[in-house]
């Protein structure tokens, strides 16, 4: 890794958008690159009325991608077809949030890419230079501690099929102080609540073998978990979308990208004191 020209300056931005990025990016470029090597570069660009714009650069010496198939790289729900991808796996859901969140950030996201010759995705963010105290307070209001302590140790069953948003799921709930159990499809979920005893269920939609909904409609079904909380975590967020997760039995919605503080609020919610 690479940092170039920072000066010694202090930057402020959205750091868990811009990790999500990056993990998607670097987890990409390390699954598609059998041999050689992946790097990361850090620089900033441009100065203005306390705002710097940086760019990170993730390069890898991969497989690459075809130019017919860069075009639809970010669209939700899609892969490349060509042959020597398709057995990686994915759904391009990552790259699709993450141009998202570069947006939300007020930069961009580009690829630059040829078969056999590797990727070099790039993207800009927008971050505050000014260090000022009455211009940056707290990112984060933390939780009242009775609220805090009645998560912890609360027994949650993730159900996703996705490494990143998995290990990102996992991070936030380890940082509330809950408890998590991996589920990797609809299936494998139902063979854990039969297992074990659970307080809530966070269920992604889309998974191979069986889905968020069919899983969700088993476990309405099924008398042996009544009264079970089983919410939605998923980039499904039109209005039909989310009344088709209501609909399967799912108590609540909760879209991605996730932020932690969502996720918080969420689970106090549902998770009634012991």
């Amino acid at each position: 890794m690479e940092i170039a020209d920072t000066r010694g300056n202090q930057f402020f931005g959205d750091a868990q958008r811009i990790n999500q990025v990056l993990v998607n990016l670097l987890g990409n470029a390390v699954k598609f690159t059998e041999q050689g090597c992946v790097d990361l570069r850090v620089e900033r660009i441009d100065d203005a009325h306390n705002r710097a714009l940086l760019r990170f650069t993730v390069r890898d010496t991969g497989i690459g991608i075809p130019p017919d198939e860069l075009g639809r790289l970010f669209q939700p729900f899609s892969q490349v077809d060509a042959s020597p991808t398709r057995r990686y796996g994915g759904t391009g859901l990552g790259l699709a949030i993450s141009q998202q969140l570069v947006g939300l950030m007020g930069g961009e996201i580009d690829v630059h890419s040829r078969p056999g010759g590797g990727s070099r995705f790039t993207f800009t963010v927008r971050v505050d230079t000014d260090t000022s105290p009455e211009r940056h307070p707290p990112a984060a209001v933390p939780m009242p501690k009775e609220k805090e302590d009645a998560l912890r140790g609360r027994r949650v069953l993730l159900v996703e099929d996705n490494e990143i948003n998995l290990l990102l799921a996992v991070k936030m709930l380890a940082r509330i102080g809950v408890e998590t159990d991996i589920a990797r499809d609809g299936e494998e979920a139902l063979r854990a609540l039969a297992a074990r005893p659970y307080d809530l269920v966070l269920m992604d939609v889309q998974m191979p073998v069986m889905d968020g909904l069919e899983a969700s409609r088993r476990i309405r079904a099924d008398g042996r978990w009544p009264g079970l909380p089983v919410i939605a975590m998923t980039a499904h967020a039109l209005l039909e979308e989310v009344s088709e997760c209501l609909e399967a039995g799912m108590d609540d919605h909760l879209a991605k990208p996730i932020r932690g503080e969502d996720l918080a609020r969420l689970l106090n919610h549902w998770l009634k004191p012991l």
